[in-house]
């Protein structure tokens, strides 16, 4: 019977390993903040876009918008073409105007990378721990809450981006004029990416 009970604990960490690095592998490709309605706007971990014509900051008025947003717009490159056109940024390239938003974006991107292989640690130590290996119960506690920290980072500066203006005159993401943007499913699966990397922490540490 504990042989079973330990077999079966083993199988539940290396399931949570498995979900965890699908899930922070989707989480690299799909849009953790979208616009709602037509503007379609989208961004994740990599890339900020949204078409100009449906309410980007620098375009969504002429004569009231101030000028400081107008040169932040031009700037960040999300200007990329004629009004109508999808605005194209790369966050770590030219989406900011100020060192404090690149080093940011860039903390955040590398801990989104440490988290992946992070996890995929995990599942390769999982498998083995499968084979009664004992020793590895240390490291896959370890690495977990490893990967859980990571994701956490992430997750604490997305959100302080969505709620708080890092450059002057570039607004954070609620703050955009005529443009609502949402949480999206790379933002769901973020939280349940950390959500996984600490249940299996946490049957790691009791698995017979």
């Amino acid at each position: 019977m504990r042989s079973i009970a330990a077999r079966a604990t083993r199988i539940v960490v290396m399931t949570f390993a498995v979900a965890s690095l699908v899930l922070s592998l989707l989480t690299l490709f799909l849009p953790v903040f979208e616009t709602k309605g037509e503007a379609g706007g989208l961004v994740t971990l990599w890339m900020y876009r949204l078409k100009s014509a449906a309410g980007a900051p620098n375009n969504e008025s002429s004569d009231q918008h101030d000028d400081e947003t107008d040169v932040a717009a031009s700037n960040s490159g999300m200007c990329d073409g004629a009004a109508g056109n999808s605005s194209h940024s790369v966050l770590y390239q030219n989406y900011f105007t100020c060192d404090y938003g690149n080093f940011h974006i860039q903390v955040m991107e590398g801990m989104s990378i440490v988290a992946t292989v992070l996890n995929f640690t995990n599942f390769v130590m999982s498998a083995f721990f499968l084979s009664s290996r004992n020793f590895l119960r240390g490291p896959l506690v370890t690495y977990f809450l490893l990967a859980s920290f990571s994701t956490a980072v992430v997750f604490v500066i997305l959100t302080d981006w969505y709620n708080t203006s890092w450059c002057t005159a570039q607004p954070c993401l609620k703050c955009m004029d005529g443009v609502e943007w949402r949480y999206g499913l790379g933002w769901i699966l973020l939280v349940a990416s950390f959500i996984s990397s600490v249940a299996g922490a946490l049957v790691a540490f009791i698995a017979f």
